[in-house]
């Protein structure tokens, strides 16, 4: 019997996905199910930072963009992919929205750097690989400390004792669904509504409001 993809949770699908052998069935749906979503992340990551005018050209910068991080997923059989941590229905929003902030800052940084006929320095490289660090803006050094390797091990501490705290939480059963919100919320900058647009938490917005005020409060203990 045929396997409906479908129908398989993002967890399951994942599953599929990250599998050695690539199955293309899988991935059509990883892509169907996953492209208005990083497309959403695209334009909030925008908003955040305002990189980009909103005229004709951004529509197809959103393609290109989108086309470059299901490339990176791909890449290296596969490897960001597989060294993500598929531990719930909803990790993978959160995944995808750090990926799509270093692909949005390294466009960003790109289109600077043509208008500037300076060099690129991607997030992923720390800022002394500049050939001419004279010529470098603002833009560059934001981008190039939000990919610091040291940032994001203090990231994983972060997140690893945010967890070690949600889930003492009277035996909070729901604990990866609040690492999300707190991600997405906290990391990430977005509003409840927009979390709620983008993320399959199965809360509604105003209880997931009501739980970043509350994780909020826990924090701070």
């Amino acid at each position: 019997m045929a396997i409906s993809y479908k129908q398989l949770s993002n967890k399951k699908l994942l599953k599929v996905c990250k599998k050695l052998k690539i199955n293309e069935l899988a991935w059509l749906e990883f892509y169907n199910r996953f492209h208005p979503v990083i497309s959403n992340y695209i334009y909030k990551w925008n908003g955040h930072y305002r990189f980009f005018p909103f005229h004709n050209d951004f529509k197809n910068s959103i393609s290109d963009l989108n086309q470059t991080i299901f490339l990176k997923l791909l890449d290296n059989n596969r490897k960001a992919l597989r060294s993500f941590r598929n531990e719930s229905e909803v990790s993978i929003y959160a995944y995808l929205a750090k990926i799509v902030k270093c692909e949005v800052i390294n466009y960003a940084k790109h289109c600077s750097a043509m208008k500037r006929n300076a060099p690129t320095v991607s997030v992923y490289e720390p800022i002394n690989s500049a050939k001419r660090e004279d010529s470098l803006v603002i833009l560059d050094l934001i981008a190039t400390k939000d990919g610091d390797l040291e940032e994001e091990h203090k990231y994983k501490e972060r997140v690893d004792m945010y967890k070690k705290i949600l889930r003492k939480e009277n035996k909070n059963k729901n604990w990866n669904r609040d690492i999300i919100i707190f991600e997405l919320a906290f990391e990430h900058g977005l509003k409840a509504d927009e979390i709620c647009e983008i993320g399959s938490l199965g809360i509604s917005k105003k209880r997931i409001a009501n739980r970043i005020t509350e994780l909020k409060k826990l924090l701070k203990k």
